[in-house]
């Protein structure tokens, strides 16, 4: 059955256990910002690129990791522009540590957050969901690199943010 994404001012993000994934590594999660899907994985051996991406949902789902995810997370209040301009830009050679796909979806995230924050001028994340956050035992500005994303945290991470986000 194939999914179907409506464009608009949302993001959509999907994580896949490690346990249960035939993907590998430490599970996977990918990103639908609009018309854009985000979704790294390590480089083609025939491909020049420092990393290759799936198409779409279905191609994560249906061939890469033949099955579906733990977790679908809707974030309808959180805009995509500067997101989608992020992964249309980005050029960052894939590497298990620093940057696989958990950190590219939270470094999404973070942008999306950003840019929340400019068109409604509303108070940080640090100030609204600081507490929610601080339970989840992770600091939303390790985005931009000091821990290994897994798709746990990044989930943590997005339903920190649909809380903060619908606060508005």
């Amino acid at each position: 059955m194939a999914t179907s994404f409506l464009n608009g001012n949302w993001l959509q993000m999907a994580s896949f256990s490690s346990s249960t994934s035939s993907a590998g590594g430490l599970g996977h999660a990918s990103l639908q910002a609009g018309a854009s899907y985000i979704s790294l994985w390590p480089p083609v051996e025939k491909d020049s690129k420092p990393f290759s991406a799936s198409k779409n949902y279905n191609h994560d789902v249906y061939e890469r990791i033949r099955r579906k995810p733990e977790h679908i997370i809707r974030l309808d209040n959180l805009p995509d522009l500067e997101v989608r301009t992020f992964w249309f830009t980005f050029s960052t050679p894939f590497n298990e540590i620093n940057n696989n796909c958990c950190h590219v979806v939270a470094r999404s995230l973070y942008i999306a957050k950003n840019e929340y924050l400019l068109k409604h001028k509303r108070q940080s994340l640090s100030q609204v969901a600081r507490k929610t956050v601080s339970n989840l035992g992770m600091n939303y500005l390790s985005a931009t690199g000091s821990i290994i994303w897994s798709p746990g945290l990044v989930t943590n991470f997005a339903l920190a943010l649909k809380l903060w986000s619908s606060k508005g």
